[in-house]
Parts: structure tokens; sequence; C-alpha cells
């Protein structure tokens, strides 16, 4: 059994794929119209994040349960950027010398918790 996909559901596709595209960097892989839904991939490894919106579906609740977790090669640089873009983010944790993360909150989804891997 292999992981291919999360889905989210949203109340906003455009809000969602600028997030996802233009502030998180996953390529939109694909985006197409079902009977009653419009739905969008975006990644660019073996996991994908699948957003679904179905009009007139005006509030979803974002759930602080669930994390995404995207490996970056610097989290100093990464949480600057994501401050400057006007998030809020916290603190950044180091639990050993071999790994230091921070998390942010997805406005209309999950919390997403950047990861640097240190050698």
């Amino acid at each position: 059994m292999k992981l291919i996909h999360v889905t989210l559901n949203v109340s906003d596709m455009a809000a969602s794929i600028w997030f996802y595209r233009d502030i998180l960097e996953l390529p939109l892989v694909r985006r197409f119209q079902s009977d009653d839904a419009e739905i969008a991939f975006l990644g660019d490894g073996e996991v994908e994040i699948e957003l679904i919106y179905r009009p007139g579906q005006t509030y979803i609740a974002p759930s602080s349960d669930i994390t995404l977790g995207f490996a970056v090669p610097s989290v100093i640089e990464t949480i600057s950027a994501m401050r400057s873009k006007g998030f809020e983010t916290s603190t950044i944790f180091q639990p050993n010398d071999h790994v230091r993360f921070f998390f942010m909150q997805d406005d209309e989804g999950p919390r997403i918790q950047f990861v640097e891997n240190i050698e």
C-alpha cells in the first residue's frame, strides 16, 4: 500500500491554489471539474495535496489536529520568507541536534510544519 494524496475540502479554490502553489511552491499538477466539484492536485513528490471545492459550501472548519510536513533546506530562510509574506508562525523548535522546525496555519486547512533535517 502506498499513500498517494491528502484531500482538503476548501471554500475558496483560488485562494487555496494560491496558498499551496504560490506560497508553499507546490506545482499545480492537474485541475478539473467533476459532476459536483472542482478538483485540483498539487505536489512535486510521491504524495500530492488534493483540493476539492463544492459550490455552496461556504465554511470548512480548519483542523489543528492534522499537520502537513514539508522538508525545507533552511528553517531560518523559510520562516523569514513566511513572515515577510505576512504569515504568523510559531517559534523555531529544535528538539535535538538533527532536526529543527516551525509551524504556521493554513486558514482553511491543517497546520503546516516546515522541517529542516540537520546532518
